[in-house]
């Protein structure tokens, strides 16, 4: 006969359980786990917030602009003089944002007075406002343009750089539509802007080129570099003596058109 079989201790108390039981050391388990989960997605959120709160306070707060903006009228002069000189400068300087800016409001006011001066006649907030997004959008535009060829040719440019330079630039438009805008109050021809445009407004675009070519270490990324910024520079300066009235025109004719109607649904509307 054979002798009984033998449940250990521990066995007896752990395994066997009445139906429906859950042990005790099974309990405290998934207990353990849904804290560890809970601890766990807790902290991951406060990770995030953290992370987000100081995204958005580095964002929000303004001081780390200031020091773009802080610099002396000689040094805005030496810089606005360099944008027009196609060489690279020996001594590096700072980037700041005081004297694009400065530029954007010069050439909003050139702009005015070239419209002004013309016989074509437009509201003064839609020629500003017009004006002033033209020369923003575009120096955003070209400025986004050429640091995305600085990412595709790997060069260590800033974007803050970039603004700053192609800002800069916008000096050569100023002096070709200054100039121009006085010549026509003389006589009036194409040709002499045309000598302006290729001459200073070469020479600011060949500024542009010396300062991504060191970048630009391909002969075909050079090429394309030296294509685009033309495309860019010259493309702006005489959309600006060319189609930027036609586009004020267009502009204040469909807005004209609109408050036309308006005024007419008023009107019919309060006499019925």
């Amino acid at each position: 006969m054979e002798p009984p079989l033998k449940v250990s201790s521990r066995y007896a108390a752990e395994d066997f359980v009445s139906e429906g039981e859950i042990p005790s050391s099974k309990v405290e388990k998934n207990d353990t786990g849904q804290r560890f989960n809970a601890n766990l997605t807790k902290m991951v959120i406060e990770a995030g917030s953290e992370h987000i709160k100081k995204a958005v306070s580095i964002y929000i707060n303004v001081d780390f602009l200031r020091p773009y903006f802080d610099v002396t009228p000689v040094e805005v002069v030496h810089r606005l003089l360099n944008s027009v000189i196609p060489m690279k400068r020996r001594i590096m300087v700072k980037n700041d944002l005081y004297g694009p800016l400065m530029l954007i409001f010069t050439l909003v006011a050139l702009l005015l007075w070239g419209m002004k001066n013309s016989d074509y006649k437009v509201k003064d907030r839609t020629l500003i406002g017009t004006a002033l997004a033209t020369a923003t959008s575009y120096w955003l535009f070209a400025s986004v343009c050429l640091f995305a060829f600085c990412l595709y040719s790997s060069s260590n440019y800033s974007f803050i750089g970039v603004l700053s330079t192609v800002g800069y630039s916008m000096f050569s438009h100023c002096i070709v539509l200054a100039i121009t805008e006085i010549v026509h109050l003389l006589f009036h021809s194409h040709y002499f802007f045309h000598f302006c445009a290729l001459t200073i407004g070469g020479m600011a675009a060949g500024k542009l080129v010396v300062y991504f070519f060191h970048g630009a270490y391909r002969n075909w990324d050079r090429c394309v570099l030296v294509a685009v910024v033309l495309f860019l520079h010259m493309g702006f300066l005489y959309y600006l003596h060319f189609g930027f009235h036609r586009v004020v025109e267009e502009i204040t004719e469909i807005l004209g058109e609109d408050v036309a109607k308006v005024a007419l649904l008023i009107t019919t509307t309060i006499s019925t």
